[in-house]
């Protein structure tokens, strides 16, 4: 037969709008030779799932030419085409005649295909039954039996144990090594180098970088670190400012975070440890009393805590006095924190300052284990 392939010479298409469509691809120009195990890595709207759907001939170009020499066997989806109310034993049967199996010859490797999804006693149970996962483990046992000319997957391996990932990448080394194409998006960069032998790298719709997957991963990587520094320097940059409405009143010159043990100004603290942060209030007003609101907040958003003290009025005429904020045992998930203090008065805020600081855990930390372990023991002293 001829060589497997698939070749796209200036493809570029648009998804409709009112304003007439953006190019979801660009002048995209490509060729995937027989054999060989292509990762797609990019941001989200990067156009990597369309330009799957394009090769699997879901969507048409608007312009450019497509070539692809093969049969095409697209698991664009965790879930999609199967059937909810059948159990996971039926459903292999209706993909076997999707592909153009008998009943019989779906049989003679029903067992290999039932032992690959590791579904136990749950085969023989309604898939509505089952969690991602387990779709996502029956999907992929259909291919085991199959022998795809190119095999497309996107994000199929971003579910599942890292057992079943080592299976799925195994089962898919074995139809390249018979001279199959796969292709495979995935969030998963150690997944893509894990699997296949070369990447591109799509942005804005466009290839930005093609070449072996260790390298474009490796430079991928580098530049989404670079933007997430980014982010948090802009988001907490803003949201971390230091500003007084009227300074000669009142303001918060500085917050400092630091260790009940040491009492040294750091921005590095153990999970674990007790800590406390020192604000500076300065100004006529320093000595009045006022309400503070103290904060925390994750470089990702989430609020950690949000609390309100009131503060008594200070003794004698200070124009600038120091209050220890005591926040307790920081037992929290290893992140980037910021810590905020604000002065509110009868109308508002008056006057804000933040101080950012890393939580690190030499423990590992799973999903589901809860941001902050222990509650906040909230206190204000040192007035």
């Amino acid at each position: 037969m001829t060589d497997r392939s698939i070749r796209l010479e200036n493809v570029s298409f648009a998804y409709p709008s009112a304003a007439g469509g953006t190019k979801t691809l660009d002048d995209i120009n490509l060729q995937i030779r027989d054999g060989e195990r292509v990762g797609i890595v990019g941001e989200n709207g990067a156009g990597k799932s369309t330009l799957l759907q394009i090769i699997a001939g879901i969507l048409k170009p608007d312009s450019g030419t497509l070539v692809v020499n093969g049969q095409v066997h697209a698991v664009l989806s965790v879930g999609m085409g199967i059937r909810e109310e059948a159990t996971g034993r039926e459903n292999l049967f209706l993909d076997g005649l999707m592909m153009g199996r008998s009943r019989a010859e779906t049989q003679s490797r029903l067992d290999e295909l039932i032992a690959f999804a590791e579904l136990g006693e749950f085969i023989d149970r309604p898939v509505r039954t089952y969690s991602t996962g387990m779709k996502a483990r029956l999907g992929f046992a259909s291919l085991v039996t199959i022998e795809p000319e190119i095999l497309i997957i996107d994000e199929a391996l971003g579910v599942g144990d890292a057992f079943f990932v080592n299976k799925a990448t195994e089962a898919m080394k074995r139809l390249t090594s018979r001279g199959a194409i796969v292709i495979l998006v995935s969030h998963s960069l150690a997944s893509i180098v894990q699997t296949c032998d070369r990447c591109l790298w799509i942005d804005g719709g466009r290839i930005r970088a093609d070449g072996p997957a260790s390298d474009v991963t490796d430079q991928y990587r580098q530049v989404v670190q670079a933007k997430e520094a980014a982010d948090i320097a802009r988001k907490f940059g803003v949201s971390g400012e230091h500003w007084a409405k009227a300074a000669k009143f009142k303001a918060i010159e500085s917050v400092t975070l630091r260790g009940a043990g040491d009492d040294k100004a750091r921005q590095l603290f153990e999970a674990g440890e007790d800590i406390y942060l020192e604000a500076v209030i300065a100004g006529v007003d320093a000595a009045a009393p006022c309400t503070l609101r103290v904060w925390a907040e994750r470089n990702d958003g989430l609020i950690v805590f949000d609390e309100q003290v009131g503060l008594p009025a200070a003794p004698g005429m200070l124009r600038t006095r120091t209050v220890r904020i005591d926040l307790g045992t920081i037992d929290w998930r290893p992140f980037l924190y910021q810590f905020h203090v604000e002065c509110l008065g009868p109308k508002g805020p008056v006057a804000h300052n933040a101080a950012t600081a890393k939580i690190w855990s030499e423990m590992r930390v799973s999903g589901g284990t809860p941001v902050l372990r222990d509650a906040i023991q909230f206190s204000v002293r040192k007035f």
